[in-house]
């Protein structure tokens, strides 16, 4: 349920998919954030790349490889 991937998506190699991360505080503790990660249609996965909480990327477009999408983040 946490992540949703749609039609015609190709994925490159060694593709990570994170729908949580422990991100650090100010205080030296660490939050947890979780949210679904959402993949359009027509959509390539560049090689590498890494997926993390609550991204989106929208119909048709193209992730680089070795790229980070960030929490939250959203690719048009």
């Amino acid at each position: 349920p946490l992540v949703h991937i749609g039609d015609r998506v190709a994925f490159g190699m060694g593709v990570r998919l994170n729908p949580h991360v422990i991100a650090p505080m100010r205080s030296g503790r660490g939050a947890l954030f979780v949210a679904p990660i959402s993949i359009g249609h027509d959509v390539l996965v560049g090689g590498y790349s890494l997926l993390m909480a609550g991204c989106q990327v929208a119909d048709g477009e193209m992730t680089p490889p070795l790229r980070t999408i960030h929490p939250y983040s959203r690719l048009e």
